[in-house]
């Protein structure tokens, strides 16, 4: 049965107990499609822009509190650096100060040239040379020192 072509006619057929059956029929109207309509257009395409502008509304209201979530990590961050930056620049000064007491003195420069000479014996030395602990562990420059410089016997 096609709804869309012409009126349809609703036919019935009835009994009653060994009688001939009895036909009625009826003929209705079937107005057109919802879809087609213009107010239900209307109200799916207001539906639908509503849809989008929620959409919208919270993917912009997830952008706003990502953007204060970095903003706020940014702040913290930057002033962490500030007072890293200001804490290196007083130790800068007060190794400046103490090189400049000390620079004067001939016991420091003593001791420079004292440590520049046990350096040159360590490194040019033609036998393993490595400073130990008490623990008779070698420190880990001085045993990288000796491992590069000393051939292992075969």
């Amino acid at each position: 049965m096609n709804l869309f072509s012409g009126p349809p006619i609703l036919t019935i057929a009835s009994t009653v107990h060994r009688a001939a059956p009895r036909l009625v029929g009826a003929a209705f109207g079937v107005g057109e499609p919802v879809w087609e309509l213009g107010w239900f257009q209307l109200l799916a395409s207001l539906a639908l822009t509503a849809l989008l502008v929620a959409v919208a509304r919270w993917s912009l209201g997830r952008l706003l509190a990502q953007n204060r979530r970095l903003k706020n990590e940014l702040d913290q961050r930057t002033s962490n650096l500030r007072e890293t930056k200001a804490l290196l620049e007083s130790e800068v000064e007060q190794r400046k100060r103490a090189e400049s007491e000390l620079g004067g003195c001939a016991p420091a420069q003593e001791l420079y040239k004292s440590q520049a000479r046990f350096q040159a014996i360590f490194e040019n030395a033609a036998v393993g040379i490595a400073v130990m602990t008490l623990e008779r562990l070698c420190s880990g420059r001085d045993q990288l020192s000796l491992n590069a410089r000393v051939p292992l016997p075969r």
